[in-house]
């Protein structure tokens, strides 16, 4: 009797080892295949690209052209705004000025200029309020407004943007 239950025993532990390798080829044949299985993003697009092609449609090629500009910092700026109800507030920021890329300005280049452009970005801050600054779109309004005031500088170039890369106001 406990004979026949090793014996038993032992071939019930062979069919399960058996079993797991199944398991286990099974799951790793499956891995393989999917492996060497095409992306159904791809899939999509090569049937697409065929479509057009039997179409007769030919792809427009998206421009790939991006506009280059040349980047100036500036110091930090600290400036007082305009009081509201004999309440101050001061705002501090880093301007960032961008022009063409082909207008050849570098740091050296502009350095006799920053006076000027320093005094007018303060003018135009000055006369700003905390309410104008942080209304909705009131940043974009600014650099906007910076960008026409400075260009109305005698520069030798053509001020693009105005970007901050900090502005707190308090």
């Amino acid at each position: 009797m406990a004979q026949t239950f090793l014996i038993l025993k032992n071939a019930l532990l062979f069919l399960n080892i058996l079993g797991l390798a199944a398991i286990g080829f099974f799951t790793w044949t499956e891995l393989q295949k999917s492996q060497n299985k095409i992306a159904p993003k791809v899939l999509v697009q090569e049937f697409f690209d065929k479509w057009d092609e039997q179409k007769g449609i030919k792809k427009e090629e998206a421009p790939t052209q991006i506009e280059r500009r040349a980047a100036l910092p500036l110091d930090i700026f600290v400036a007082n705004l305009a009081e509201v109800d004999e309440t101050s507030y001061y705002i501090t920021f880093y301007p960032v000025l961008t022009f063409d890329s082909e207008s050849g300005v570098n740091e050296d280049s502009f350095a006799p200029h920053v006076p000027k452009v320093r005094d007018q970005i303060l003018k135009i801050i000055n006369i700003k309020t905390k309410d104008e600054i942080l209304a909705m779109g009131g940043k974009a309004k600014l650099k906007d407004e910076l960008r026409a005031a400075l260009n109305t500088l005698d520069l030798p170039y053509l001020v693009k943007g105005v970007f901050f890369t900090g502005l707190i106001v308090q």
